[in-house]
């Protein structure tokens, strides 16, 4: 049985602070294999060389330890498998290009579940990645997507810099593998995972990094075509990611075993990323040692030396009586101008209030507020969500304005909470008054004269050619 989480953060991906690119001192030689999936947008991942075309990986160190290429997996002591993938995006205002997103799985020689004796353990991993090559804003490497927990993220980006350095650790994740239909990791289709009730393995020899130019913008619904394009029966290959610049720096992690793309609601605007795991981590398992009683007749064994020892039956017994219930962990990381952008709130502003994530599933129509911490890191804001479970629940995060009976609130604060600021550069946009509620338009500003939850419906321009809705909470106090 398929089990999902749906968490709505941030618009194409996100979590943590920028620091300083630092290069590990060499120890000792460790080797690396690079294995690519043969998938048609896979542009191909490899190190550096003279004649690069495309983003390629300048060193990697695993505790310190730089990694030399070899071309047998046989012999290496570790294998990074994954591609740069190539698709279509922009910033807003910009023509559509072909942007990279490196996706890496990096991993020891004996697999995933490689034990420290004869076999190499994976430890912190350092990745220096050179972004695509050229000067459009959006060749660069601006977010990150992990499945192991972030130390540190440097982005890089045209005028910047050209490296960008990530430094992640294994964290411990429960996974289910039968054949060829499971999935690991990132999935692009994670609707089609088959992830069963209880984990077969669980990991903790296994990262995964996925490299994104940003995080999508707020203003353009995710499913925004290229002009002139006519969308395949598959729903692909017109689909334009528009990343937000504001974004340079973000990152996300998450110690589920699945992850999928990120995305942003067309009509609330809240951020949501898909992971998925069992519903239940492997069983614990421990040694039972049973002593042996005499093997021979009662007469002889009555003649036998008191506490004789006839050996012991050596047996694994689960140890826990009842399923463990597998919770997961989620951290982003909000660079501050993202943050106002898509919900109108600085670092310090942003609550269990003002930017609630809720858990919700399709069987109920009540939410559950999961724990989570809301911490101002450096110039962003940083979201801990603790209890993750896989009964197939929606995490969404959106913006909820508060407001006093009376007062007056500005358009810029509202289009601000609402997402939809930027989108003024394309046309007029139209907040919907209504006496019913008490919403009364006075100049620039609104009013609003009744106790109340409402719904305001605002109609906006996401490019020159096209129109959308966007709803925004507001409570009246």
């Amino acid at each position: 049985m398929r089990r999902i989480s749906l968490f709505t953060v941030a618009a194409f991906v996100a979590i943590a602070t920028c620091f300083t690119s630092v290069s590990p001192v060499q120890a000792a030689t460790k080797t690396v294999y690079i294995f690519n999936t043969t998938l048609a947008t896979n542009k191909g991942l490899g190190f550096c060389s003279t004649d690069q075309s495309k983003g390629c990986i300048d060193s990697v160190f695993v505790d310190g330890v730089q990694l030399t290429q070899v071309t047998s997996q046989m012999t290496a002591d570790y294998t990074i498998a994954g591609g740069v993938y190539s698709t279509p995006c922009r910033f807003l205002e910009t023509t559509a290009t072909s942007c990279e997103a490196p996706y890496m799985v990096v991993y020891p020689k004996g697999g995933i579940s490689a034990k420290p004796t004869g076999y190499q353990v994976l430890g912190e991993v350092t990745i220096n990645f050179r972004r695509q090559p050229g000067e459009d804003p959006t060749a660069r490497v601006g977010t990150v997507i992990s499945n192991g927990a972030i130390q540190s993220f440097t982005p890089a980006a045209p005028g910047v810099r050209d490296i960008a350095t990530i430094v992640v650790k294994p964290t411990l994740t429960q996974n289910y593998g039968v054949g060829a239909s499971s999935c690991a990791g990132w999935s692009p289709a994670i609707e089609l995972c088959d992830i069963g009730e209880k984990a077969t393995y669980a990991s903790a020899n296994r990262l995964v990094a996925f490299l994104l130019p940003g995080f999508r913008n707020s203003v353009v619904p995710p499913d925004d075509l290229l002009d002139g394009c006519v969308r395949s029966a598959d729903g692909s290959g017109c689909i334009v990611n528009v990343f937000d610049p504001a974004s340079f720096g973000g990152f996300m992690d998450t110690d589920a075993s699945v992850f999928g793309l990120a995305s942003t609601d067309r009509l609330t605007g809240a951020a949501q990323l898909k992971i998925a795991g069992p519903h239940f981590q492997m069983d614990e398992y421990e040694t039972v040692s049973t002593p042996r009683s005499c093997p021979w007749s009662p007469s002889i064994c009555a003649g036998s030396p008191p506490n004789q020892d006839w050996g012991s039956t050596i047996s694994t017994v689960v140890k826990n009586t009842e399923p463990i219930l597998n919770r997961s962990t989620f951290r982003a990381f909000f660079p501050a101008p993202y943050l106002m952008n898509s919900f109108g709130l600085t670092p310090a502003q942003a609550n269990l209030t003002t930017l609630p994530v809720k858990r919700t599933t399709s069987s109920t129509d009540s939410a559950v507020v999961p724990t989570t911490t809301y911490i101002p890191v450096g110039d962003g804001l940083q979201v801990v969500t603790t209890g993750i479970t896989f009964s197939v629940p929606t995490m969404s995060m959106s913006r909820i304005l508060t407001v006093k009976r009376g007062s007056k609130v500005s358009t810029t604060a509202i289009l601000k909470a609402a997402g939809v600021f930027q989108a003024k550069r394309f046309g007029t946009i139209k907040i919907a008054t209504s006496a019913k509620n008490g919403i009364t338009k006075s100049g620039s500003s609104f009013k609003f004269s009744k106790k109340k939850a409402i719904t305001l419906s605002i109609r906006y321009k996401p490019s020159k050619k096209s129109a959308a809705t966007r709803t925004l909470q507001i409570v009246v106090k």
